[in-house]
């Protein structure tokens, strides 16, 4: 059942918010929907909630799914936990992460074909193509048409929204390698054990099948090779320090 937060009587919203989030744990249900993590406060009232063997789903603001664990940890920092990733990397507290953006889906009737289109693609958003797709040729691409057409729903050559996203289930070893050694050997380990998809992926499936605009998603991720950018970097940095 779905509840809405009345503020009257409380100093400030997030005071509202957590008292009616323990008022409802109070009652036992079965399962909870806690709109957002707000604060530690929530945090930690959901945690309670969890340990006693209760799913909750949840949504914080955040980029990419290991960034809720770094944003958590920050939280608890000021707390009495003295080691926040112990704390939370256990399996009865997370059961899954999902990352997701949603972006402009380009309209299929009116769309343009992108190699067709191309001087209308700035050159540092066909150099970040190029890395993501290994090729230099854009055809089966599609940009969104802002005269748009007649067809049902397109308005100005988009047809609504589509998700980009990047799910990542865990399991005991993807937490502990995160506990022991860190995000990037997580992501590492997640990727190649775990046949992880970034949202980069995602993004590409989404590219080739001509279903969004490679602007608009640069709007929405930012530069599209930046994980390639990043891995690479990683990768020089790792073995500069090897020798």
């Amino acid at each position: 059942k779905q509840q809405s937060v009345n503020h009257e009587g409380f100093a400030n919203a997030d005071d509202a918010f957590n008292a009616h989030v323990r008022f409802n744990l109070r009652a036992d249900p079965d399962r909870a929907l806690i709109g957002e993590l707000r604060d530690k406060e929530t945090f930690q009232l959901a945690t309670r909630f969890v340990r006693t063997g209760h799913p909750v789903a949840t949504t914080l603001h955040t980029t990419r799914w290991y960034g809720a664990i770094d944003r958590l940890a920050d939280e608890l920092r000021s707390s009495e936990i003295s080691d926040p990733y112990a704390y939370l990397l256990k399996p009865e507290i997370f059961s899954c992460f999902v990352y997701q953006r949603l972006t402009k889906q380009v309209c299929p009737a009116c769309g343009l074909d992108a190699e067709e289109h191309r001087h209308l693609i700035p050159d540092a958003v066909q150099q970040s193509l190029v890395s993501l797709l290994e090729t230099n040729h854009f055809s089966g691409l599609r940009l969104i048409n802002p005269q748009g057409c007649d067809a049902e729903g397109c308005r100005y050559g988009v047809v609504g929204r589509t998700a980009l996203a990047e799910v990542v289930p865990t399991t005991p070893m993807l937490l502990e390698v995160f506990r022991e050694h860190g995000r990037a050997a997580a992501v590492d380990y997640w990727r190649a054990e775990l046949n992880g998809q970034s949202i980069f992926d995602h993004a590409k499936e989404k590219l080739l099948a001509g279903l969004v605009d490679p602007l608009a998603v640069t709007a929405d991720l930012g530069h599209l090779d930046s994980e390639i950018q990043e891995n690479a970097a990683r990768k020089r940095y790792e073995e500069g320090h090897k020798l």
